[in-house]
């Protein structure tokens, strides 16, 4: 019976096996079709994969061309080059049709103990942003700069600029290298190579150790500098943070260091060698009238505090500088007052001339000494000797002699870098002959004289002396002179901390609405056109501007424009904020975001495509200095601003330093969309996400605008002049609408915190917010333990229970 099934089995296996479409004829057919398929999946995977190969191939040896060393000849490279011209218009370089005449750099947040290579990316950017498309494409240092590349990888060597801190200046072996940090590696000036002269020594075995410290020396040549003038916004230095070189930063504890440390840290940044080779060979000398080499006489005027001083000389310091020692003065430490042994060295000014170079700047609460600090920080005199110091400020410098750190400045037009078109000593005689100044520069002290911020608003920001020297200033920079020229082509306004991108929980104008309204009705009062504002604080970069009809039909006149650069050393990056930043803190007048490490520039320059309109003035203006004006009348001048000013450029730039001084993101408008008379055409701007250019709406749709009516509920502010006159002024709003996040701050700051700052309410807030959710946590978690011991308990009685019952 077994046999029989087994026999079975078997012929039913093969009655199944012969039916099945394998044992078919067709079967071998579809073996083949399917070898046939795997077959060609395979040649067109091999087909791909060569390719691929050959693709890649050819197109990374351009790449290569492109990041090379090599200075590409248009002549002699024209394959390579052509190829950079077209990469390059594919990134975000300046504009083809642009002639760059001015340029400015404002910077903030810095620590002192951290990598200063940076320095590197800011002198190679300084360079390649003034330099035509055609030299750009040419220059090595140029198209690594915009490709992302980092410009410390030089033929022979490569050096990694955040493990290698360079704190000692590197002996040049040949005035043919140029120094890390400094200019000249993409053209070459005179100011550059005075200062490699005065670095080169004899080759020795310590200099051709550190060769890779050292970059060639551009084939280009043009005698002016790339930098008119750098602007620091505050925070040059932390003098409440521990100088422990850690990258990374504490936002809610801070560190109390002795006056002296701090003296030591401003020391350290003043002369650190890659900032100094900067300073040097990148930024344009003041010009004095002292001569260089005269001494000057100490200033009869009392200098800041009221210590009696002995002034002594020492040898250790820079030469010819007098260093002040207070005998008997007891070393002080940030926040309160502790004895020591040791006297306390202050700087004074110095005792004999030398050139300095254009680093203004103001300072914020981190280098003033206290964080979130104001006139309430007991030690401020002290260190803004140690702010002057650092910035290398003459003995004629005003603020030697008085409180607050706020100075104006200007700039004057001179021969542009790059003159490939050959219009430029033209333009610049025709710029003379309608501006006094390229370049008005306005830095505020927001720390010195401010009240302590409260729920109140009510505070102030500048203080009266600070008020009446701003109203000089703006008098100055408006007032036409006899010949009807301008006084100034643009008005930079410097501050410590943002000014209408207030929308986030931190220190800014809004917390002193009045002293913002007050700024901005002194520059309708005065009709100051053509200015803009630079703040730094927040540790990232942003580009904001106010198109609204509030702003240019009501307070300002003109779109109301701001640019923010922070964070050289360290940034906002972190617990995600680049990308919960622009989710929980949205605002209409944020134009472009970067929470990265950063710096900024201000560029002016002639867009080429107005050329047309320009050429009738142009080809009566001579080049030659010494001839006699060509616009005789104010009508004319007038006429030919207006043209002009339609034609100068305005561009501010965010340049990344993680991604090697890379720009990403620019703001580019013409000068004439920040004055009176095409302001308003600009009502509803929009911006070209890509290239940053604003673009003015239709008339048809900017007369709609311009003539509906604004709304009943503006509130206005009223102050007075230096002169007794008062003034009332449109309300400049905050941010609408307001982020929850701050609407909350600012309501807990209105009820329960009412003597504590908007971040300083914040950080109290999430304080209490902490406490309570570990509270919470704690209560649930007994609850819980509570609930499955009770349920433990019944579970053991009810097994007790019958137990007993058995």
């Amino acid at each position: 019976m077994r046999h029989a099934t087994k026999r079975w089995s078997s012929a039913d296996f093969s009655e199944q096996h012969e039916s099945s479409p394998l044992s078919r004829p067709g079967s071998r057919r579809g073996r083949h079709r399917t070898f046939l398929l795997v077959l060609a999946a395979v040649v067109l995977a091999t087909f791909v994969l060569v390719l691929y190969i050959v693709t890649e191939t050819a197109s990374r040896s351009p790449r290569d061309d492109l990041l090379s060393a090599a200075w590409l000849q248009p002549a002699e490279d024209s394959h390579a080059w052509q190829a950079a011209l077209h990469a390059q218009s594919l990134l975000n370089t300046p504009a083809a049709h642009g002639l760059a005449l001015q340029q400015v750099f404002f910077i903030s947040c810095n620590r002192h103990d951290r990598s200063q290579a940076y320095w590197a990316m800011l002198a190679v950017a300084a360079q390649c942003e003034l330099l035509s498309r055609g030299a750009r494409a040419s220059a090595a240092p140029c198209r690594r700069l915009y490709a992302g590349q980092t410009p410390l990888s030089p033929a022979g060597g490569v050096l990694t600029e955040e493990t290698r801190w360079v704190r000692t200046p590197a002996p040049l072996t040949s005035l043919n290298e140029v120094p890390l940090g400094a200019c000249g590696t993409v053209y070459d000036s005179t100011a550059a190579a005075q200062h490699r002269a005065s670095l080169s020594v004899n080759d020795t075995a310590a200099a051709a150790s550190r060769a890779s410290h050292h970059f060639p020396v551009s084939p280009l040549k043009a005698d002016p500098v790339p930098l008119d003038a750098v602007l620091w916004l505050g925070d040059a230095i932390y003098a409440d943070k521990r100088a422990d070189g850690v990258d990374g930063q504490t936002l809610l504890t801070h560190h109390s260091n002795s006056l002296a440390e701090v003296g030591r840290f401003w020391a350290i940044q003043r002369d650190a060698p890659a900032y100094t080779a900067f300073v040097a060979s990148c930024v344009a000398a003041s010009n004095l009238s002292t001569p260089a080499t005269e001494a000057l006489r100490k200033p009869a005027v009392d200098t800041l505090g009221d210590v009696e001083r002995e002034v002594e000389v020492h040898p250790d310091r820079a030469a010819g500088v007098a260093a002040t020692r207070h005998k008997g003065a007891p070393v002080q430490v940030l926040g309160d007052l502790a004895a020591a042994e040791d006297d306390l060295d202050v700087p004074q000014p110095p005792t004999v001339a030398s050139t300095p170079r254009n680093v203004w700047g103001t300072w914020d609460d981190h280098d003033m000494g206290k964080n979130d600090g104001g006139k309430e920080y007991p030690h401020r005199n002290v260190t803004q000797r140690f702010f002057l110091d650092f910035l290398r400020a003459p003995a004629t410098d005003p603020r030697w002699t008085r409180e607050g750190v706020y100075e104006a400045y200007t700039l004057p037009f001179h021969a542009v870098v790059d003159n490939t078109k050959g219009w430029g000593p033209s333009l610049e005689t025709l710029l003379r002959q309608l501006y006094v100044h390229a370049v008005c520069v306005v830095l505020l002290d927001v720390r010195s004289f401010r009240d302590p911020p409260n729920a109140t608003y009510a505070g102030d920001m500048l203080g009266a002396a600070q008020w009446a020297w701003l109203e000089e200033q703006l008098q100055r920079f408006t007032r036409r002179g006899a010949d009807a020229r301008e006084p100034c082509a643009v008005t930079l306004v410097g501050s410590g901390i943002q000014f209408m991108l207030d929308e986030k929980p931190a220190e800014n104008w809004a917390a002193f609405p009045g002293s913002r309204d007050r700024l901005l009705g002194l520059l309708r009062v005065y009709r100051a056109e053509r200015v803009a504002f630079l703040t730094g604080d927040v540790h990232m970069g942003e580009l904001g501007g106010d198109f609204t009809a509030q702003t240019i039909r009501g307070v300002l006149g003109y779109p109301l424009i701001e640019a923010t650069s922070s964070g050289l050393t360290h940034s906002a990056n972190m617990f995600h904020l680049p990308t919960l930043l622009p989710l929980l803190f949205p605002s209409p007048r944020r134009l472009a975001l970067y929470v990265e490490k950063n710096f900024g520039a201000v560029r002016l320059s002639v867009d080429l495509l107005h050329l047309p309109a320009l050429r009738r003035y142009l080809s009566n203006v001579t080049a030659s200095p010494g001839q006699s004006v060509v616009l005789h009348t104010a009508a004319e001048r007038q006429l030919a601003r207006d043209v002009v000013q339609r034609a100068l450029n305005v561009t501010f730039t965010i340049f990344s330093i993680p991604q090697y001084g890379q720009p990403v993101h620019r703001l580019n408008f013409p000068l004439s969309m920040l004055t009176y008379l095409h302001g308003p055409s600009y009502l509803g701007a929009k911006v070209n996400a890509v290239n940053g250019d604003v673009h003015a709406q239709s008339p048809a749709e900017v007369v709609l605008q311009f003539t509906s009516p604004l709304a009943d509920t503006r509130t206005f502010s009223t102050f007075a002049l230096k002169n007794g006159t008062m003034v009332t002024v449109p309300h400049y709003p905050n941010t609408s609408p307001v982020p929850f996040v701050t609407w909350y701050t600012r309501l807990a700051q209105r009820h329960i915190f009412t003597h504590s700052s908007v971040s300083e309410t914040l950080k109290w807030c999430l304080i209490a917010q902490i406490c309570v959710g570990l509270v919470l946590s704690v209560c649930v978690l007994v609850w819980v333990w509570r609930r499955v011991h009770l349920r433990c308990w019944t579970l053991l009685t009810q097994r007790l229970q019958k137990d007993k019952k058995r």
